[in-house]
């Protein structure tokens, strides 16, 4: 509105301006427009709580919760069922009223050890799929008891002692044969403990939806590792879009290359839900979501084996493959293992591939379909090892 206003305020007094009035806007507006050309960018913009002095504000009970009817003031505290100790009060510091500095101080004394545990946790669950308490937003009387309270007590120790250091936790964790365990199943440890819960074997567990469409982004040279800016919006079936009462409102596009960014910079909208992510049970973004749910449900074959986005990748996948291992198909598929799996293939399973390759290019010739019907096999064969286990599971 401001540049509007000053713009037709120019024009106005250009018009009634004589020539020797209007050579020297002319010049004027010039040293503007290099001055505003000459501006740095504007800084990023957060909305940031502060204290902005020592006294902080009564704070009264409200009778029948009506903030019309204060009753009695109140002085900061913790529950008491959490206070062990006595914590005392808040001292204002030369800026504030310290309340902030009181509280971090009181939730982080070794002598209180619920904010260790819940951390400690939560990192657990993110390397194992579970947290030893399975609860991971609740550790009160309605949650669920940890499944192995002493090895909680002893990471939420460590964390303490190593002055809050979350990279020696995590290197505690990624260094213990817990996390390097085998995936394969005893029966003697089975029948002894069939729900995992000492940690016996490593539980096999599907990777979230994001990271599986990273990894096939990945795989197929695509993936584009820019970081900030604005979301990004991946192309959406037709009938995605058309689910709404206004066909594509609110959904943007993106060219291909912004499009095969990390999946963590696609806009967030409720009502639209890129299908691959929520097919593969991405959460929504009404409530909290403390642990995701994981299904096998019939749609998810059917997404990722016709859908859009994975024929996709499966294509320029194929394209990587000729682009890197020429036409010779065993380097092609020895390639592709190792792009999509991380790891050679076992000689059997190299035969799989190559008579794989030859059945799909004599079937595709057979039926009069494309003229390069090695690439066609080619492509239908990327299709299948982006469809692996391996691809989405965690083994």
């Amino acid at each position: 509105m401001v540049e509007e206003f000053n713009e037709r305020l120019d024009r106005e007094i250009y018009s009634t301006a004589g020539e020797g009035e209007k050579t020297k806007l002319t010049s004027l507006n010039k040293q503007i427009d290099a001055i505003n050309a000459g501006r740095p960018n504007e800084p990023l913009r957060a909305y940031i709580w502060y204290e902005d002095g020592t006294k902080a504000a009564a704070t009264h009970l409200l009778r029948r919760g009506d903030p019309s009817q204060p009753g009695d003031e109140v002085q900061p505290g913790v529950p008491a069922v959490l206070a062990a100790w006595d914590t005392g009060q808040p001292q204002p510091t030369t800026h504030s009223t310290g309340r902030r500095l009181w509280l971090a101080r009181w939730m982080t004394d070794g002598r209180n050890p619920l904010v260790a545990r819940v951390i400690v946790n939560r990192i657990w669950q993110w390397h194992f799929g579970e947290g030893l308490v399975a609860s991971e937003n609740d550790f009160g009387v309605m949650g669920q008891r940890p499944g192995n309270p002493e090895l909680l007590d002893y990471l939420a120790t460590e964390l303490i002692d190593s002055g809050w250091s979350i990279k020696h936790i995590q290197r505690l964790i990624l260094n213990s044969s817990t996390f390097r365990a085998s995936s394969a199943w005893d029966a003697k440890s089975g029948a002894a403990d069939p729900e995992n819960a000492l940690l016996w074997r490593w539980k096999p567990r599907r990777l979230e939806a994001e990271v599986v469409r990273d990894a096939m982004l990945s795989v197929s040279g695509e993936l584009n590792f820019e970081m900030a800016g604005p979301s990004i919006y991946p192309e959406l079936p037709r009938p995605v879009l058309e689910g709404q009462s206004r066909p594509g409102d609110g959904w943007g596009k993106s060219g291909d290359r912004q499009a095969a960014r990390r999946s963590i910079y696609i806009f967030s909208k409720r009502s639209l839900a890129v299908p691959e992510l929520e097919t593969l049970d991405a959460p929504d973004t009404t409530s909290s979501c403390e642990q995701r749910d994981v299904s096998t449900t019939g749609p998810q074959a059917l997404i990722f084996l016709n859908g859009d986005f994975t024929l996709g990748r499966a294509r320029q996948f194929a394209s990587r493959l000729r682009r890197e291992a020429g036409d010779e198909p065993s380097r092609q598929v020895t390639l592709a293992f190792e792009l999509a799996l991380g790891r050679r293939a076992e000689a059997a399973e190299l035969r799989a591939g190559l008579d794989f390759l030859a059945v799909q290019g004599k079937q595709i010739e057979s039926d009069g379909a494309p003229a390069d019907a090695a690439n066609e096999a080619l492509r239908s064969f990327c299709l299948v090892v982006l469809n692996s286990d391996e691809v989405f599971y965690l083994e």
